[in-house]
């Protein structure tokens, strides 16, 4: 409430002002300008804090028309999203940072290539897998796999999870060639497949030599690499054998060894199979591989190079791989 005026109640006379100097003026006008100055400046800073606070859920939650346009909510979000994947079951197999950079690539090049429609839900029958994308803030991104014949199926759904209210998606058409190659269940599973593979690169036989290492890795090392993988993964064996190994290179100090292996895969039960050898994953082939004969029927046939360096606490890890020559550091 607003105070009554004084002037002219029961005969109080008003106060008379004094009149304002130049001088006065100029200073008040002074701590006006760095008054406002400062409150530009808190402003500033304030708005500054809230762009580094993480983009509300709130500002997402509305329905996409499309895949792609779910990208463009969370494209530079973060450097890396937890990546994990759920079996048949519902049961989750295990969690792995995967780049982000890598995922929109498979992302991008998969929504792009197939036509998109809204769906209601997420399946509600048999589904051979799922994997989920924690993209922080409450959102996340899931694929669910509902068939294991890549070449025709089109029966995978995308969900964009916007912290609460989440959009649907299925294939509508799956006319353009090799479109098998581009779903984006089949794109995130083989990244998965690849980022466990990689889990399992872990130093070994701590106090052996040169010569040691390279048959450890060679007679058990590699072939334990792929035993064990998740149920349906392109880079799974049931079975391992080395055909043949040799000592390539040593160097002369004897920390890092060169050893050329041909070894015999036996696969386990994958999405990826090559047409002439039934049931055999065709990532294992990688062009350098041929189906086994006699004691290695029905297993894969490959020969690679693998680099094997002393850590410091005297265990050796495989640092590289392929099949052309590989330089000792």
């Amino acid at each position: 409430m607003l105070a009554p005026a004084l002037a002219g109640c029961g005969g109080i006379e008003p106060e008379t002002t004094a009149a304002t100097t130049p001088e006065a003026t100029t200073e008040a006008a002074a701590t006006e300008a760095t008054t406002t100055e400062a409150t530009t400046e808190a402003e500033a800073a304030a708005t500054e804090e809230i762009a580094k606070q993480p983009v509300s859920t709130a500002a997402t939650e509305r329905k996409y028309d499309s895949p792609l346009d779910a990208l463009s909510v969370f494209s530079d979000q973060a450097e890396t999203f937890d990546m994990t994947l759920y079996l048949s079951d519902g049961a989750a197999w295990a969690t792995y940072p995967a780049k982000a950079e890598d995922v929109f690539t498979i992302l991008q090049r998969a929504v792009a290539d197939l036509s998109w429609e809204a769906a209601e839900r997420e399946p509600d029958g048999e589904v051979e897998f799922r994997i989920e994308l924690s993209l922080g803030a409450g959102r996340k991104l899931t694929v669910w796999c509902t068939g294991s014949d890549w070449s025709s199926r089109g029966s995978e759904v995308l969900g964009y999870d916007a912290g609460g209210d989440v959009s649907y998606w299925v294939p509508r058409s799956q006319d353009l060639p090799g479109a098998a190659l581009y779903f984006v269940s089949a794109g995130l599973r083989d990244h998965y497949d690849m980022l466990e593979l990689s889990a399992k690169n872990v130093p070994f036989g701590q106090g052996l030599s040169a010569e040691e290492a390279a048959e450890r890795f060679a007679e058990e090392i590699l072939g334990s690499k792929r035993l064990g993988l998740a149920p349906g993964s392109s880079r799974a064996a049931s079975g391992y054998r080395a055909v043949h190994w040799n000592i390539a290179k040593v160097r002369d100090d004897g920390g890092a060894v060169e050893v050329g292996v041909t070894y015999a895969l036996f696969p386990a039960e994958s999405y990826w199979c090559a047409p002439f050898v039934p049931g055999v994953p065709v990532i294992l082939w990688a062009g350098a591989g041929r189906p086994g004969e006699g004691e290695y029927e029905g297993a894969v046939v490959s020969g690679m190079g693998f680099l094997l360096e002393r850590q410091e606490d005297g265990s050796w890890l495989n640092t590289a791989g392929g099949t052309g020559e590989i330089e000792l550091p």
